[in-house]
Protein backbone atom coordinates (compact mmCIF):
# COMPACT_ATOMS: atom_id res chain seq x y z
CA UNK A 1 0.00 0.00 0.00
CA UNK A 2 1.00 3.46 -0.85
CA UNK A 3 -0.92 5.89 1.35
CA UNK A 4 -0.11 9.56 1.41
CA UNK A 5 1.36 10.71 4.18
CA UNK A 6 -0.27 12.89 6.09
CA UNK A 7 -3.66 10.71 6.48
CA UNK A 8 -5.79 11.41 2.74
CA UNK A 9 -8.67 13.11 3.77
CA UNK A 10 -11.22 12.93 0.72
CA UNK A 11 -14.20 15.17 0.29
CA UNK A 12 -17.51 14.44 -1.35
CA UNK A 13 -20.29 16.99 -1.35
CA UNK A 14 -21.77 16.50 1.77
CA UNK A 15 -19.07 14.17 3.71
CA UNK A 16 -15.42 14.62 4.65
CA UNK A 17 -13.62 10.93 4.95
CA UNK A 18 -10.97 11.53 7.13
CA UNK A 19 -8.96 9.65 10.40
CA UNK A 20 -10.97 8.19 13.32
CA UNK A 21 -9.70 10.02 16.69
CA UNK A 22 -10.59 9.40 20.47
CA UNK A 23 -13.50 12.51 19.10
CA UNK A 24 -15.26 9.99 17.74
CA UNK A 25 -15.57 7.44 20.34
CA UNK A 26 -19.13 8.09 21.33
CA UNK A 27 -20.38 8.33 17.91
CA UNK A 28 -18.04 5.04 16.51
CA UNK A 29 -19.73 3.34 19.95
CA UNK A 30 -23.34 4.71 19.30
CA UNK A 31 -22.41 2.87 15.32
CA UNK A 32 -20.74 -0.43 17.13
CA UNK A 33 -23.40 -0.72 19.72
CA UNK A 34 -26.20 -1.02 17.83
CA UNK A 35 -27.58 -4.97 16.77
CA UNK A 36 -28.26 -3.61 13.60
CA UNK A 37 -24.89 -3.18 12.34
CA UNK A 38 -24.19 -6.65 12.93
CA UNK A 39 -26.74 -8.31 11.31
CA UNK A 40 -24.98 -9.22 8.29
CA UNK A 41 -21.25 -9.86 10.00
CA UNK A 42 -19.48 -12.59 12.12
CA UNK A 43 -19.25 -9.58 14.54
CA UNK A 44 -21.04 -8.68 18.43
CA UNK A 45 -21.90 -4.94 19.38
CA UNK A 46 -19.54 -2.92 21.83
CA UNK A 47 -20.80 -3.87 25.62
CA UNK A 48 -18.88 -1.02 26.41
CA UNK A 49 -17.14 2.05 25.66
CA UNK A 50 -13.89 0.68 26.46
CA UNK A 51 -14.70 -2.22 23.47
CA UNK A 52 -15.05 0.46 21.33
CA UNK A 53 -11.72 2.50 22.15
CA UNK A 54 -9.66 -0.69 22.14
CA UNK A 55 -11.15 -1.64 18.07
CA UNK A 56 -10.19 2.14 17.77
CA UNK A 57 -6.21 2.12 18.90
CA UNK A 58 -6.83 -1.29 16.63
CA UNK A 59 -7.83 0.40 13.66
CA UNK A 60 -5.43 3.41 14.08
CA UNK A 61 -2.34 1.11 14.94
CA UNK A 62 -3.05 -0.83 11.83
CA UNK A 63 -3.08 2.50 10.06
CA UNK A 64 -0.06 3.61 10.96
CA UNK A 65 1.65 -0.05 10.08
CA UNK A 66 -0.02 0.01 6.42
CA UNK A 67 -2.33 -3.00 7.03
CA UNK A 68 -5.40 -0.93 5.75
CA UNK A 69 -7.07 2.52 5.41
CA UNK A 70 -9.53 3.45 7.38
CA UNK A 71 -11.77 6.82 7.10
CA UNK A 72 -14.53 7.93 9.48
CA UNK A 73 -17.01 9.13 7.45
CA UNK A 74 -18.26 12.66 8.59
CA UNK A 75 -21.10 13.96 8.05
CA UNK A 76 -19.70 17.74 6.84
CA UNK A 77 -22.90 20.03 8.29
CA UNK A 78 -23.24 17.99 11.23
CA UNK A 79 -19.73 17.71 11.98
CA UNK A 80 -20.56 13.90 13.12
CA UNK A 81 -19.16 10.91 12.75
CA UNK A 82 -21.81 8.73 10.17
CA UNK A 83 -19.56 5.75 9.22
CA UNK A 84 -16.84 4.30 7.87
CA UNK A 85 -15.07 2.78 5.23
CA UNK A 86 -11.93 0.76 4.43
CA UNK A 87 -9.46 -0.33 2.06
CA UNK A 88 -7.65 -3.60 3.58
CA UNK A 89 -6.71 -7.26 3.13
CA UNK A 90 -4.33 -6.06 0.62
CA UNK A 91 -2.57 -9.41 -1.59
CA UNK A 92 0.90 -9.31 -1.23
CA UNK A 93 2.00 -7.15 -5.14
CA UNK A 94 -0.77 -4.50 -3.42
CA UNK A 95 -2.65 -4.58 -6.31
CA UNK A 96 -5.70 -6.24 -4.80
CA UNK A 97 -7.32 -4.71 -2.14
CA UNK A 98 -11.00 -5.81 -0.19
CA UNK A 99 -13.55 -2.87 0.62
CA UNK A 100 -15.27 -2.93 4.03
CA UNK A 101 -17.80 -0.31 5.29
CA UNK A 102 -20.55 0.73 7.43
CA UNK A 103 -23.13 3.50 7.77
CA UNK A 104 -25.15 4.17 11.09
CA UNK A 105 -28.63 2.75 10.49
CA UNK A 106 -30.03 6.56 11.08
CA UNK A 107 -28.09 7.58 7.95
CA UNK A 108 -28.67 4.65 5.65
CA UNK A 109 -30.64 5.42 2.45
CA UNK A 110 -29.80 8.35 1.98
CA UNK A 111 -27.29 7.97 -0.52
CA UNK A 112 -24.33 8.77 1.48
CA UNK A 113 -22.92 5.30 1.11
CA UNK A 114 -22.96 6.01 -2.65
CA UNK A 115 -20.82 9.18 -2.24
CA UNK A 116 -18.64 7.20 -0.23
CA UNK A 117 -17.97 4.45 -2.22
CA UNK A 118 -17.16 6.78 -5.34
CA UNK A 119 -14.19 8.79 -3.32
CA UNK A 120 -12.64 5.30 -1.85
CA UNK A 121 -12.97 3.51 -5.35
CA UNK A 122 -11.11 6.39 -7.15
CA UNK A 123 -9.01 6.98 -4.51
CA UNK A 124 -7.64 3.15 -4.64
CA UNK A 125 -7.93 3.10 -8.07
CA UNK A 126 -5.95 6.67 -9.17
CA UNK A 127 -3.72 7.17 -6.39
CA UNK A 128 -3.22 3.55 -4.37
CA UNK A 129 -2.85 2.03 -8.43
CA UNK A 130 -4.62 -0.91 -7.52
CA UNK A 131 -5.83 -2.95 -9.87
CA UNK A 132 -8.87 -4.99 -8.27
CA UNK A 133 -11.38 -3.81 -5.29
CA UNK A 134 -13.38 -6.35 -4.20
CA UNK A 135 -15.81 -6.19 -1.13
CA UNK A 136 -17.80 -8.88 0.26
CA UNK A 137 -21.41 -9.15 2.01
CA UNK A 138 -23.95 -11.85 3.05
CA UNK A 139 -25.88 -12.70 0.44
CA UNK A 140 -29.37 -11.30 2.53
CA UNK A 141 -27.64 -7.85 2.44
CA UNK A 142 -29.92 -6.31 -0.43
CA UNK A 143 -28.90 -3.04 0.36
CA UNK A 144 -24.88 -3.38 0.44
CA UNK A 145 -26.00 -5.35 -2.90
CA UNK A 146 -27.67 -2.98 -4.60
CA UNK A 147 -25.45 -0.50 -3.27
CA UNK A 148 -22.09 -2.87 -4.80
CA UNK A 149 -24.10 -3.03 -8.14
CA UNK A 150 -25.12 1.06 -8.31
CA UNK A 151 -21.02 0.99 -7.86
CA UNK A 152 -20.10 -0.61 -10.99
CA UNK A 153 -19.19 -3.67 -9.08
CA UNK A 154 -19.78 -7.08 -10.58
CA UNK A 155 -20.50 -10.13 -9.01
CA UNK A 156 -18.27 -13.05 -9.00
CA UNK A 157 -19.42 -16.10 -6.65
CA UNK A 158 -20.93 -16.70 -3.35
CA UNK A 159 -18.73 -17.99 -0.49
CA UNK A 160 -19.59 -19.55 2.50
CA UNK A 161 -17.94 -18.86 6.00
CA UNK A 162 -18.26 -20.54 8.96
CA UNK A 163 -19.00 -17.68 11.54
CA UNK A 164 -16.50 -17.34 14.53
CA UNK A 165 -18.00 -15.72 17.00
CA UNK A 166 -21.67 -16.60 15.43
CA UNK A 167 -22.48 -19.74 15.17
CA UNK A 168 -23.64 -19.21 11.56
CA UNK A 169 -22.73 -20.15 8.23
CA UNK A 170 -22.58 -16.92 6.02
CA UNK A 171 -23.31 -17.07 2.42
CA UNK A 172 -20.73 -14.22 0.95
CA UNK A 173 -21.44 -13.10 -2.20
CA UNK A 174 -18.26 -11.75 -3.59
CA UNK A 175 -18.28 -8.43 -5.95
CA UNK A 176 -15.10 -7.01 -7.66
CA UNK A 177 -14.56 -4.38 -9.55
CA UNK A 178 -11.18 -3.61 -12.56
CA UNK A 179 -9.67 -0.60 -12.66
CA UNK A 180 -10.20 -0.50 -16.18
CA UNK A 181 -13.76 -0.52 -15.10
CA UNK A 182 -15.79 2.76 -15.01
CA UNK A 183 -16.21 3.93 -11.39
Amino acid sequence: MKPKSPFPILSTRRLTLRKLTDGDLSELFEMRSDPEMHLFTDTVPDVTLKDTKIYLEKMNDGVKRDLWIIWGIEHTLLHRLIGTISIWNFDEKKEKAELWFGLNPTFQGRGYMSETLKAVIDYGFQTLKLSVLEAYTEESNQRSIKLLYNAGFKYQNTIEEAGTKKEKVFKMQVFSMKATGTH
